[in-house]
């Protein structure tokens, strides 16, 4: 979903955001353009090979990515989902068992990337690639959409002046690597013509928390002016790492006092063992324990009434 930018004429026929900046509370003042956006989702499971091996994934309306939902700030979204993946959510909670995370084969880069070294006539797949104009800045907005990998964001040469986080407005700061832990809005200059006309734009997994067997090679291309040259730049150096950008840069534009007031409730977490003689994790005195064939969630649904203090529910 995008963001209309302050200030701007459109459809509307006035310019409802001439009044709003990043200076405004929009947590507490939001323009009302009176208009809906209505949004129809299916999730459905599907083979493709957007890494340049066929494997099974979950596609929106038929595409990975899914569509985009325009929307201006002000606007009223209605969107309806409708789910036929197999599974959805937390184990044991709104589906059966599955297996453990797997090592990663490879990763993409806005739903695209290769397979197999440039060099190697087996490579399979395609990377995705975009222009720059020499002297002209972007905004890119970096999300990790990965389910169990943090990554490092850089592009060959470039500055990134981080200017948003989790869409809220931040003092500008500028690094070269970017962890993408949350959702990042950078601006990027085209000002290194000088060194060469296509530059490597890295997504690197961090192997700290993160298994993945292509951790050099989950790359697009930034072309400069209409140049088709494979890059041959170097990444910038990093430490590897699964820590957040520093906290000391993620400053708010429109700063927040959070209240003292907070409610507390002790909820004792031991490690012992059970009436099987096996260690489990206990809080308040019991371990989660849930049928696999019938995960919490369906029980609830189909009003149960057999729910035991194992199945861990707190009611509201």
């Amino acid at each position: 979903m995008r963001r209309r930018s302050t200030g701007t004429k459109s459809h509307y026929g006035s310019c409802i955001w001439c009044d709003y900046n990043i200076d405004t509370d929009d947590a507490t003042e939001v323009p009302n353009t009176g208009v809906t956006r209505e949004y129809w989702l299916e999730l459905t499971d599907v083979m493709v090979a957007p890494g340049g091996v066929s494997r099974s994934a979950v596609a929106i309306n038929g595409s990975i990515p899914g569509p985009t939902l325009f929307a201006d700030w002000g606007d009223t979204m209605v969107v309806h989902q409708n789910f036929t993946v197999q599974n959805d959510g937390v184990v044991a909670i709104t589906h059966a068992q599955t297996s453990g995370p797997p090592t990663l084969d490879n990763g993409l880069i806005n739903g695209t990337n290769v397979y197999g070294d440039d060099e190697s006539d087996s490579q399979t797949g395609t990377r995705f690639s975009t222009d720059f104009t020499s002297g002209t800045s972007y905004r890119l907005r970096l999300v990790d959409g990965a389910n169990d990998t943090v990554l490092k964001f850089s592009i060959d040469n470039h500055t990134l002046t981080v200017i948003s986080a989790d869409f809220v407005p931040i003092q500008p700061y500028d690094t070269t690597m970017l962890t993408i832990s949350q959702i990042y809005d950078v601006i990027v200059t085209a000002d290194q013509a000088d060194i060469a006309d296509s530059f490597w734009m890295r997504a690197i997994p961090q192997l700290a928390c993160s298994d993945n067997d292509s951790t050099d090679n989950i790359k697009g291309i930034v072309f400069y002016d209409g140049s088709t040259t494979t890059p041959t730049t170097t990444g910038y150096s990093y430490t590897d790492s699964c820590n957040d950008e520093d906290v000391v840069n993620l400053v708010p534009v429109v700063s927040k006092t959070v209240d003292s007031t907070f409610t507390k409730k002790d909820e004792p977490v031991t490690l012992g063992g059970n009436s099987d003689s096996l260690f489990r994790w206990f809080m308040n005195g019991t371990s989660m324990d849930v049928d696999w064939e019938t995960p919490t969630l369906l029980q609830a649904y189909n009003n149960s009434t057999s729910l035991q203090q194992q199945h861990k529910l707190r009611e509201l």
